[in-house]
């Protein structure tokens, strides 16, 4: 009969009621399994396709509270923009995105405004994208407390009973910096890498599998920077890289723009052969210039 076939079709062509036909289509009680199978035979002959749209508009809306840093918007405005994407798509099916900015802290206010925001809005489920290095122990048992479901993007938590966590393969990327760099500088690597913590699972991982993998070459590797990516930090550490004897850099973290910005004002081009991480627009001007030779 073709795919605008309705329940109200079906009802007719069985000679029982559009009640029926529902209750045996979505499962609920009040049909015998002899008619529920006669009702799921018939619609799939007729074929009869589900209307999920229909089904959706019936139910009510589910909302996703999505927690995102205020700070490093040129990282995290491309995942916000990702997520703007998907959660168009689920429009139609009254699922709503709300996205609350967050601090770099979660203790005491920070913590209860982001919670009340989240049992003010009936967040039904959350997405969490980090970029602090740990999580106080206050918040981490508030949001235990709320059982909704918990998705982590961008990191991994113990304590925080998440449904999953959504991280890049870190070790991966810690090796393929160290194959471009021998690359450009056969197995005279000497390497300083630039890391936000040490305490961070990704940001270990990454300097673990570089280091590794250096070594495997013949290299060093003469500094580990942790950074907690402040800019300001990058600096002193740059300042004393640049009278050691390093030459390879690799940036694991977010300040991939403050090491380029020092090699150039210092003219230590020549010197270091830099890997970085990410693709902040502003980055793109010091690949160009060959500061940064990959990322």
């Amino acid at each position: 009969m073709g795919t605008n076939v309705s329940v109200k079709d079906i009802a007719k062509k069985l000679n029982i009621s559009l009640s029926t036909v529902h209750k045996a289509l979505t499962g609920k009680g009040g049909v015998s399994d002899e008619r529920r199978k006669e009702v799921i035979d018939t619609a799939h002959s007729m074929g009869y396709k589900v209307n999920r749209v229909a089904q959706t508009l019936a139910r009510k809306s589910i909302n996703i509270g999505i927690l995102m840093p205020s700070m490093w918007q040129d990282y995290f405005e491309d995942m916000k923009k990702g997520m703007e994407k998907e959660l168009k798509r689920l429009e139609k099916y009254k699922v709503k995105g709300m996205f609350y900015l967050v601090s770099s802290d979660f203790s005491g206010d920070d913590a209860e405004k982001s919670l009340s925001w989240i049992r003010n809005n009936e967040i039904d489920a959350l997405i969490y994208c980090p970029s602090m290095y740990c999580l106080h122990e206050e918040f981490i048992s508030s949001i235990n407390r709320l059982s909704i479901p918990v998705f982590i993007a961008g990191d991994s938590f113990s304590g925080v009973k998440s449904i999953t966590d959504i991280v890049t393969d870190s070790s991966l990327s810690g090796k393929i910096a160290a194959d471009f760099l021998k690359c450009i500088k056969g197995n005279e690597i000497k390497a300083a890498v630039f890391t936000g913590s040490l305490k961070i699972n990704p940001h270990r991982e990454k300097v673990e599998a570089f280091s590794k993998r250096v070594k495997s070459y013949g290299g060093s590797v003469e500094f580990v920077c942790e950074t907690e990516d402040i800019p300001q930090k990058t600096m002193e550490y740059m300042e004393k890289i640049a009278l050691s004897s390093v030459n390879a850099i690799y940036v694991s973290t977010a300040t991939s723009v403050p090491v380029c910005k020092c090699i150039e004002e210092n003219g230590l081009n020549e010197k270091f052969a830099v890997i970085c991480t990410d693709l902040f627009d502003e980055l793109k001007y010091y690949m160009k210039k060959d500061i940064a030779k990959a990322t």
